[in-house]
């Protein structure tokens, strides 16, 4: 037997480009790991692929403080790091509570705050020169999700600016991401911080896990986000971050000429110019989102908002646009690129979900959102501009008036490409009854349509109630919850098969929206089936199926995470 060491070992015929492609097709099966302890040979072989990315705690961030960093000997190696959890350890969590109580009013804590804060510098020195030294790195992503970066008394206070500085240092960084709060909401920008040159970065991403209006945005974040985007914006192509904390009017008077991705999310912020001014200064734009909730009495609703009359506004690569809150006297659509594939025109959050049994989840975010819903009218007057014939996903939201039934034709004829079509549609006050033949006949020339999601507002879907909790902790389903679940189901269903056998031949499901927000899946699923019959020939029915429920030979629902939550 050939020892795995020997020289004549087959595995030693493989030069080193055909073992590293050995040791890449392993890594995503989980196999690498096992293959890399079978000898030292084979490790030294699969470490530059093993440890290309890391995940460490973010509380240790050198060996001083703990083993669970990665060895020195392994950092030549490390091209993508993760960071999980905040970056306070036990002691720095005081500083942070006294922080957030004002107790550095007191002789006593002003000594232990200057204390603290010289240990976070320390560790924002160890952790600059750590980064320093993975000269392979190029991608760091910090996650941490609220509970996480909870201290005591509720308070959450995210990344001290001293170790986002040290972050920022990183030679050569290309990619940064930021998963949950960027500072604490008492702090302010240190005048012994600098935002290092960032001359490599091409991808930012700030992501919240929260709802919060623009008004519990520190002026910390909102200095930090400007300095970042300033000194990045004529190199970045992704950019991913929260309205509430974007600086649009800056961001309307940058170049942005490599932006290939740009999301925005969140209360929108004040602003003096309508979004659409930003993409006539990002010429390679294939991706738009912007989804910003409107707050009350924001005195700059898109129906009062300015349209984008500039000739420059035109996205001739854009290829995916998501707007919320659409204005329909804006231009901007009638110079849209014959190429695009994905147009959502939408509120955000759902209409449904602000005004209904879910605002109370946004009262108790301290936020105050209105959602100006467009009627079928003004929906068809933007789609009207609209030429994309090779538009294969869409998603609508408005209220239904007497110009419903031309909104539904339009679509029908003008985008014959669709494969995926979301549907929010809200019932007229004086509707007591759904037009679904009529809606189903619109929407049947979609011959290539394989995917209809609809919210149709029923008025006689029966209200779920709440699921109760018994002495064990365990959800119950009463009775009575029970039949209600089933009563809508049966609503659902006979709606869905009113429809299916009018739809086009390409369709395969077609899931209903029952809004209910403690519901682990929102909308209902119903898998179309078409059969034939001795007597009644070919028959198109509608059948309810659960998510993980699958017949043999039968596809899985593409869209599965729209289910849950569509937002």
């Amino acid at each position: 037997m050939v020892s795995d060491n020997h020289p004549d070992h087959p595995l030693h015929r493989l030069n080193d480009d055909v073992l590293r492609m050995v040791c890449e097709l392993l890594r995503p099966r989980g196999n690498l790991r096992p293959l890399s302890i079978t000898c030292k040979w084979i490790r030294t072989a699969c470490i530059p692929v093993l440890f290309r990315e890391c995940i460490v705690q973010s509380k240790v961030v050198d060996r001083q403080y703990g083993r669970g960093f990665i060895p020195r000997s392994l950092w030549p190696y490390v091209c993508t790091l993760w960071f999980s959890g905040h970056f306070t350890r036990h002691e720095i969590e005081w500083l942070n509570i006294v922080h957030y109580h004002g107790l550095e009013d007191h002789d006593r804590a002003k000594e232990e705050l200057h204390a603290m804060l010289v240990l976070v510098k320390q560790i924002s020195n160890a952790l600059r020169v750590t980064l320093g030294s993975m000269h392979a790195l190029k991608s760091i992503r910090i996650f941490m999700t609220n509970q996480a970066v909870r201290a005591y008394h509720g308070s959450i206070y995210g990344i001290s600016p001293y170790i986002l500085e040290a972050i920022m240092s990183t030679p050569h960084l290309q990619r940064l991401s930021i998963t949950g709060p960027l500072f604490h909401f008492r702090d302010s920008w240190p005048s012994d911080v600098a935002i290092p040159p960032l001359a490599d970065l091409s991808i930012f991403t700030y992501c919240r896990n929260d709802i919060r209006s623009a008004a519990h945005v520190s002026h910390a974040e909102r200095e930090e986000i400007l300095h970042i985007l300033a000194r990045t914006h004529d190199r970045l192509e992704e950019l991913d971050l929260p309205a509430e904390c974007a600086p649009l009017d800056w961001m309307a008077t940058w170049d942005w000429p490599s932006l290939r991705t740009l999301w925005l999310r969140g209360e929108r912020a004040p602003s003096s110019l309508p979004l659409t001014y930003m993409l006539s200064k990002m010429p390679r734009l294939r991706e738009a989102s912007l989804l910003l909730a409107e707050p009350v009495n924001g005195g700059n609703s898109p129906m009062s908002r300015p349209s984008s009359s500039d000739s420059q506004v035109v996205c001739r690569d854009l290829e995916i646009l998501n707007v919320a809150h659409p204005n329909p006297e804006d231009d901007l659509y009638s110079r849209l690129s014959r190429d695009l594939l994905c147009l959502a025109l939408r509120c955000w959050p759902r209409y449904y979900k602000l005004h209904t049994r879910f605002e109370e989840e946004f009262s108790a975010a301290g936020v105050q959102w209105t959602s100006p819903l467009l009627s079928s009218s003004e929906m068809l007057r933007i789609l009207r501009r609209v030429d994309a014939p090779q538009l294969y996903v869409m998603d609508l939201e408005f209220r239904a008036d007497p110009g419903d039934t031309q909104l539904f034709r339009h679509i029908g004829s003008a985008f014959p490409a669709l494969k995926f079509l979301c549907v929010h549609r809200y019932r007229m006050a004086s509707e007591t009854e759904l037009p679904l033949i009529a809606i189903a006949r619109a929407l049947s020339s979609l011959q290539h349509l394989e995917v209809l999601m609809l919210h149709l507002d029923f008025l006689d879907l029966p209200d779920v109630g709440e699921p109760v909790v018994n002495d064990d902790h365990v959800y119950e389903v009463p009775p009575a919850r029970a039949q209600q679940l089933a009563d809508s189901d049966a609503t659902l269903a006979r709606a869905a098969n009113v429809m299916a056998g009018l739809l086009g031949p390409s369709l395969q499901w077609l899931p209903l929206l029952r809004p209910t927000r403690d519901h682990e899946y929102q909308w209902v699923l119903f898998r179309i089936v078409r059969s034939t019959d001795a007597e009644d020939g070919d028959k198109v029915t509608a059948e309810h199926r659960w998510p993980w429920e699958r017949k043999p030979g039968e596809p899985a629902f593409p869209y599965h995470s729209l289910l849950r939550d569509d937002d």
